[in-house]
């Protein structure tokens, strides 16, 4: 399936005009949506879950869809970035100054990333322009496929990409796990810019109430800002109805440091999600983890 996708993604992406992707990309998802029924429907089922009372600006039943247009146009955007003269969005940072603040006061600091659409290239290519070059965190499964082959051939073809932008990439798994900490937390000590995504992909997880259902994030990220004192920044990157982008740099998350190392992160986790929500409420079509929810179970 992936390697389909990425298949007619490519001529469309070399060809044709980067204006044109959106009308084709929607065109196409609407064209694959009946081979995608139960996947939509898992999507669409979390969404109308965690919403509630709450209306989201697309309708539940549409969002799959608008969905899969979204992660079509990202791919595209890979694969145009290999055509001679790339690929080069229009970027805006906000926020910039809690970057400068943290690192005025020499502890370094912790750019925690949400996983929207599009954030997985753009994020560091916005950040990079403002002169920031980080260091960034990451497992052999990103950003594409957890298999063998994906990790292989398919993988890489987004990664290659990410590295024009990155000081350096630090790749773990959950046996590397302790030494890639080590690594973050000596950058850290040097007065350096880290990033790390929001996920799951850890064998320690905390589940968080989000919106009507939970959840499960991994405590990397907010353990290392405890254990360091670095700032905790959480990160998004949006696209506008023009087709640039919009990176927010939000300010360090405030959490009590009273108490176990567990319960404080768990602390910074929560102060994360508030600040989340509003983002998903307003743009539920770029994010990718509407199925990774746990829903309230229906009443009975």
């Amino acid at each position: 399936m992936l390697v389909a996708h990425l298949a007619l993604c490519f001529p469309l992406a070399w060809v044709l005009p980067e204006r044109w992707w959106p009308p084709i990309a929607n065109a196409i998802a609407s064209a694959l949506a009946p081979f995608r029924r139960k996947d939509h429907r898992k999507t669409r089922d979390a969404i109308r879950s965690v919403f509630g009372a709450r209306t989201p600006p697309v309708p539940p039943e549409m969002l799959p869809r608008r969905l899969h247009a979204m992660a079509l146009i990202e791919s595209m955007q890979h694969l145009r970035s290999y055509r001679p003269g790339g690929w080069a969005p229009q970027t805006d940072v906000i926020g910039s100054e809690h970057i400068d603040k943290a690192l005025k006061e020499g502890k370094g600091a912790i750019l925690w990333i949400t996983d929207f659409i599009f954030s997985t290239l753009v994020t560091k290519i916005a950040l990079n322009r403002a002169g920031y070059r980080l260091m960034h965190l990451s497992r052999p499964e990103h950003p594409m496929s957890k298999t063998k082959f994906g990790r292989r051939f398919l993988n890489p073809i987004v990664t290659r990409l990410e590295r024009r932008y990155l000081d350096q990439r630090i790749l773990i798994d959950d046996s590397q796990l302790t030494a890639g900490m080590r690594t973050l937390w000596r950058r850290l000590k040097s007065n350096g810019v880290i990033s790390i995504t929001v996920g799951n992909e850890s064998r320690q997880t905390v589940q968080i109430p989000i919106l009507d259902g939970h959840i499960n994030l991994a405590k990397g990220a907010p353990k290392l800002a405890v254990a360091s004192g670095a700032p905790l920044l959480p990160v998004s990157t949006l696209r506008r109805d023009d087709g640039g982008f919009v990176t927010t740099i939000g300010a360090p998350l405030e959490f009590s440091r009273d108490g176990l190392p567990d319960e404080v992160s768990e602390r910074a986790m929560r102060r994360y999600v508030e600040r989340l929500e509003p983002l998903l409420i307003e743009a539920p079509h770029l994010w990718y983890d509407w199925s990774e929810l746990i829903t309230p179970r229906p009443t009975l």
